[in-house]
């Protein structure tokens, strides 16, 4: 079965207002807000519950 990213720029900005990122701060591009959400984790032991 072949997976779909078309919500995945969705998920990763709710990550990161989760994470406490102000709008004013959302990367606009999808790839920049993976960098910045494995950034902040990188000092977190986080369970994510999908």
């Amino acid at each position: 079965m072949k997976r779909s990213n078309s919500s995945s720029p969705r998920a990763i900005t709710r990550l990161l207002r989760a994470l406490g990122v102000p709008d004013a701060k959302m990367p606009a591009d999808a790839a920049d807000g993976l960098r910045l959400y494995r950034s902040m984790l990188r000092e977190r032991t986080v369970l994510l519950d999908l």
